[in-house]
Formats: structure tokens, sequence, C-alpha cells
């Protein structure tokens, strides 16, 4: 006997299987009974097969083990999440994290995602949005892109690049002054994140917005352009916050999202 049957049992099984193969994966009878070599890979690849089965049965009966859902956007959103899981892996390795980064929320998924880390706070009565903080932006150039294309002022705008994040376009303060500024500028390329700006800026492509905290001598700011604040919420299941298994991971996370962020 095999895989916990009888020998008459087996056979039928095989019967039945050797219809839908086409192939024979047994031969004689009785004690001369034995597998083909094509049936003992078969028999072999339905017990690892089994066995997988029975360790995901055990995987989600344990109390140990937790699944969490994160879904976030490109950019400071996902660079956030990026930072706190290579600090943190060792520590959650209990934890069955599933992570979706999206160009857009699909907010039909809300019901079926944990953690939401997004720039405003979701209005959806499952949620809780919690502020966490902001990250600054100021416009600015580098040295290289000086030395080739001269250095952009306000009042000279005609002949440089702006690298335009289209997050600013989004924002209600930030629209009118991101619209007149294009306007004032000689070519215009447009970014989906604040982190792609900030990338293009700092490889000399054009002027833009840089993440203040992380400028050098390299780069040098333009008089007269408003700073902008990148808002980061974490939109979390009421549910999800008050479930015993999580309460330190989602401690963990504000925690350090804040600490990623200056405050609000």
């Amino acid at each position: 006997a095999t895989m916990g049957v009888s020998v008459a049992t087996l056979r039928r099984r095989l019967d039945r299987l050797e219809g839908h193969l086409n192939a024979s994966l047994y031969e004689g009878d009785g004690a001369d009974f034995k597998l083909t070599q094509f049936g003992s890979e078969v028999i072999h690849a339905i017990e690892a097969a089994n066995q997988v089965l029975n360790n995901c049965s055990a995987f989600e009966k344990n109390p140990s083990f937790s699944n969490v859902s994160i879904r976030t956007m490109p950019g400071t959103f996902s660079f956030l999440l990026r930072a706190f899981l290579l600090e943190y892996e060792l520590k959650f390795k209990h934890i069955n994290l599933s992570i979706i980064i999206d160009n857009e929320f699909e907010y039909s998924k809300t019901q079926t995602t944990d953690i939401f880390i997004s720039g405003h706070a979701i209005n959806k009565r499952s949620l809780e949005a919690t502020p966490i903080g902001y990250r600054t932006y100021k416009y600015a150039y580098s040295k290289e892109y000086a030395l080739r294309n001269g250095v952009p002022e306000m009042g000279d705008l005609e002949d440089h690049r702006l690298i335009l994040c289209d997050a600013c376009l989004r924002k209600p303060e930030t629209l009118q002054s991101t619209l007149d500024l294009a306007k004032r500028s000689g070519s215009v390329i447009r970014t989906s994140t604040f982190l792609h700006s900030d990338v293009l800026v700092r490889s000399g492509v054009g002027f833009g917005l840089v993440f203040s905290s992380e400028l050098s001598e390299e780069f040098t700011l333009i008089d007269g352009l408003p700073d902008v604040r990148h808002f980061v919420y974490l939109n979390v299941q009421k549910e999800f916050i008050v479930d015993p298994r999580y309460k330190e991971f989602y401690e963990t996370l504000l925690t350090f999202a804040r600490n990623f962020c200056l405050p609000s």
C-alpha cells in the first residue's frame, strides 16, 4: 500500500487517472502489482502536492502566523515602506505580508486591505486615518544643470526646463502656482511622483522639486517659489488596530513612519 490506502483502492483510483492521462500507470496483478516508471512519478507528484496543501492548511490554522496586506503608491510612500521592511524584516518574520503598489488607489479594495499609505485621509467608515507628517520639497537646480543651461531665475525661465510633479496638480494649495510656473517655463517634463521629480532634478535634467532634507552644496534653491509639503497618512482598518495579533506591528510601523517624516 502507498499514500495510506490499500492496493485495491489505489488500483481503482489509478484506473480513473489512466483514463484522464491516456497512459499506463501500473502493471501486474496481486503480488505482481507494481507501478510503471511513469506511474511512480505521478504518485510522487501527488504526494508532494498533498504535502504542500497540508503545510498551507497548517499555516492558516496556526495562530502564530498572521497575514497583513498593505497598499500604497510609488514614490515617498513606497520608499517609506521599503525602509521599514529593511529595518524590521526579521522582527516580523512571523507575519505574511502582501504588498501592493498601485499608480492609483483602487478604493473598491478597501475591504480587503488592512493598511493604506497615502497622501490623504481615505473617507471610509471602516478605516481610521492617522496623519503621520509630511516631507518638504523645495524648488532647486543642480550645478550640472546650471553649467549647461544657465541659472533659472523667477524672471527668466523661458529657456529652462521644469520638472513638474503631477501630484502638485492634484493639490488645491499648489495647483494654480504650479500651472503658472509651467506657463513661464520654456519646456516641461511631467512625472507621476515627487520621488521621480527629485531624481530628474538631481540628474541635471531640469529644475524642480527636491527633498529638502537631502539638499547638498551641489544644489541651489530658487528664490520666490513656495515649498511643497507632501503629506503622509496611515489609513488602517479599525478591526486591524484592535486585533492583539497586530498590535506590535501597527505601533512599530506608526512610530517608524512618524520618524521618517517631519511632524505635521
